[in-house]
This record gives structure tokens, sequence and C-alpha cells, in this order.
């Protein structure tokens, strides 16, 4: 295997507060949300070595449903807070200008996106 990352961006996506089941769109409770997070941060601070800088990028969230995006985006920052990971939020990031779609980001949504995660590694 080759040499471990310095950085690693971990970024929740939207999609990640529901399960699909039997066909049908199945909103997944809190609790499923945090365990599935707690795992997954565990198991990559098990496998990197202390030397990879991992970031959790909260799940960018267009103006749609604003009630979920509060609360899975609490649960992965709590988590990342738990785990002793940075979190860099992207509340606010995606605009209505800012999506294609009320969900998907356009080119400006990316471009804001991505000024929140070079700032927050950039500590000046």
């Amino acid at each position: 295997s080759g040499p471990a990352p310095s950085l690693l961006i971990v970024e929740g996506g939207r999609n990640d507060w529901a399960t699909c089941q039997d066909g049908q769109f199945v909103t997944a409770s809190d609790g499923v949300i945090d365990h599935a997070v707690d795992r997954y941060l565990d198991t990559l601070q098990t496998f990197l070595p202390k030397s990879t800088r991992i970031i959790v990028l909260g799940p960018p969230w267009g103006p749609r449903d604003p009630q979920n995006q509060q609360r899975v985006t609490s649960i992965i920052a709590a988590q990342a807070k738990r785990h002793g990971i940075q979190f860099i939020s992207t509340r606010g990031a995606l605009t209505a200008d800012r999506v294609i779609d009320g969900v998907h980001p356009n080119r400006k949504g990316s471009l804001a996106i991505a000024r929140r995660v070079i700032a927050a590694l950039d500590p000046r």
C-alpha cells in the first residue's frame, strides 16, 4: 500500500437521512443516523494513521427540507466533536441561486462550499 493521505475530507450527504425499504422512502431515526456516523468515524480513526488530518464537512443542503437539514447536520456535527474531528458547516452556502434544482449545487454553490473548506483549512 502507498503512503497515507495527509488530509481526508468526509462529506455527509442529504440522502443519509432516509433508507429504502420495500421500494419506499423511509425516514431514518436520529439513533440510526447517529450510530452510522459514529461507526464510520470510528473506522476512519482506527485504520488511518494519527498523522492523517480528518475533517467532516456538513452535508451541503439546498433550500429544500430545512428540518432534516438541521436534524442531520446537528447529529453529524456532534459526532465529529465527540471524535475530536474538525467539523466545517455548509449551512447557508446553498441558497436558491446556488442550486440547480433546489438541492444540487451549481457552479456558484460549489464555489461557496469550496470557499468554506479553504477558509477552515487555512487558519489566518
